[in-house]
């Protein structure tokens, strides 16, 4: 009995030795070898134990086996320890990857290099209602469903302080269904206060221009979006002040016509700055004006040449309604050898004062905007007539509700409840309405008529020198609209809207028959557009 003993104690230490001679193991491996080991400890203890208990003799280990023993134990602890620190290493050093309402985001451990995978699709409808009249279509707006914007959204940074972003558009841009790259830039971010941006990217100029695609109230922008730039190359400075109560921005940059983007090869020496402070000045003190923002902003450069001005062309549309419809256009050059153009003939100057305020479920938002320029009419044989100064104006005041409570903002309203049927969240609704007005200078229409000669030649010598025709391009808008938001989640919105615009001018001849020197403008049709939009955003 004696020596069976021995023989069963040998087998249980060389049980204990073996693993020393297995292949390198995981963390989790070796828990389970020091969880063994503590059970065969314990197993022979108990023996031990009972022996005791028995009154019989235990023969005790050799010492050499003890602390062979004992130096196994130990080694088992030290490359538990190394795997997991190890382990832990390894994790911290893992890329990681996040889903959420913010887009993918693929970034590196330290966080220096990221990439988000976003974008947004905007589903619209635009139907006109009154547009034919005795059979004949008197508008030019064609009832349709459109894919208005359709743009993925890569950015992200690369080596911590290089911020990046672009955003391709698969939709339909103004009346054309063009591809076109809306946003690429590069941002140097080692400043808030001072961060410079080049590429193509929005200037710093209008108020609901800078606000994106996703959060403005109405399905279309206001009139002010005119006579603004939206996107153009070039580099801007700007940056957060005094605890983000102060923002600024300022570009220099290759300039473009009123309301359009650049773009395509710029065959111009001719360059536009454009600059924009923006004060939240009861941002950081609570109180009844804690959601003010006033702010002012402006552009200054030369143009020349007819890409210098919305000429309803290309991709130099002209001035749009509501229903996206031109409304106004500069003369363009034609086929006729008397058929004279347009042109922009040296400086151009914007000015836009803007705010807006909220507070609670309250927001407003209101911009002014003044575009000067030097426009000028050139012959066949390109020679320039008398320049003159034109002055285009344009305004609006956007108001908005949030009918379930949620506080506005500048930007989309994040409902309490997202909207799910089977829990009764139904999400947030707003109630929207805006007013607002375009004004073209008169001077545009004037043009010059001979006190002398006969009377097809003072009327072809009028009409050569104008710069746009009254009875083919208003010379003023009022636009007034209401809408109804609802925001299902951060992500899903939809929206209905109705807009009325009234028109001076634009309509053809009076009474109908061709222009006289004593023909008045008929009005444009008023237009009364119904719109509505399903947006996903992520």
């Amino acid at each position: 009995m004696k020596h069976t003993r021995m023989f069963i104690l040998g087998l249980g230490m060389t049980g204990i030795f073996f693993p020393s001679f297995a292949p390198a193991a995981t963390n989790e491996e070796l828990e389970q070898e020091l969880q063994a080991l503590a059970r065969r400890v314990g197993e022979l203890e108990a023996a031990l134990a009972q022996s005791r208990k028995a009154g019989r003799a235990k023969p005790a280990p050799p010492p050499a086996q003890v602390q062979e023993l004992d130096q196994k134990i130990k080694a088992l602890e030290q490359r538990q320890d190394v795997a997991e620190v190890k382990a832990a290493a390894g994790k911290k050093e893992a890329p990681s990857f996040k889903a959420g309402p913010g887009g993918l985001a693929f970034s590196s451990a330290d966080g220096d290099f990221l990439l988000k995978i976003r974008g947004y699709l905007q589903a619209d409808s635009r139907f006109a209602i009154d547009d034919v009249h005795n059979g004949a279509h008197t508008g030019n707006i064609t009832d349709t469903f459109l894919l208005r914007r359709v743009r993925p959204i890569f950015e992200g940074t690369v080596f911590k302080y290089f911020d990046y972003r672009f955003v391709p558009d698969f939709g339909t841009v103004n009346v054309r269904n063009d591809t076109v790259l809306q946003d690429a830039y590069l941002e140097m971010n080692f400043l808030s206060a001072a961060r410079i941006r080049a590429g193509k990217f929005i200037g710093p100029v209008g108020l609901e221009r800078l606000q994106r695609d996703v959060d403005t109230r109405f399905t279309e922008r206001g009139l002010p979006t005119n006579l603004v730039p939206n996107r153009d190359i070039g580099i801007e400075v700007n940056g957060d002040l005094f605890d983000k109560s102060v923002g600024y921005a300022a570009g220099y940059f290759n300039g473009v016509a009123d309301g359009t983007s650049g773009g395509d090869p710029d065959f111009s020496d001719d360059k536009e700055f454009e600059g924009r402070i923006f004060a939240l000045p009861f941002k950081n003190t609570p109180g009844p004006l804690q959601g003010l923002g006033v702010g002012i902003a402006g552009s200054a450069g030369d143009q020349n040449g007819a890409a210098g001005l919305p000429s309803g062309s290309g991709a130099i549309p002209g001035y749009r309604s509501q229903g996206q419809a031109a409304i106004f256009t500069y003369s363009q050059a034609g086929a006729g050898a008397g058929t004279n153009a347009a042109v922009a003939a040296g400086g151009h100057y914007r000015i836009s004062p803007q705010t807006y305020y909220y507070r609670g479920p309250f927001g407003l938002l209101g911009e002014y905007v003044d575009s000067t320029q030097r426009v000028s009419r050139t012959d066949p044989a390109s020679r320039l007539t008398d320049k003159q100064t034109i002055d285009n104006s344009a305004w609006q005041i956007l108001v908005s509700w949030v009918l379930t409570g949620e506080d506005n903002g500048y930007h989309n309203i994040v409902p309490r409840n997202m909207f799910d049927p089977f829990t009764g969240g139904w999400g947030a609704w707003e109630v929207v309405g805006r007013y607002g007005e375009l004004d073209v200078d008169d001077d545009v229409f004037s043009g010059i008529t001979p006190a002398a000669g006969t009377t097809a030649a003072r009327l072809a010598a009028r009409q050569a020198t104008r710069l746009a025709s009254p009875f083919t391009s208003v010379t003023a808008a009022r636009e007034w609209g209401i809408g109804l938001n609802w925001y299902l989640n951060t992500a899903v919105k939809l929206a209905a809207d109705y807009e009325q615009t009234h028109f001076r001018g634009g309509g053809g001849v009076e009474g109908g028959g061709a222009e006289t020197l004593d023909s008045t403008p008929n009005n444009r049709a008023e237009e009364k557009v119904f719109f509505t939009r399903v947006q996903l955003s992520y």
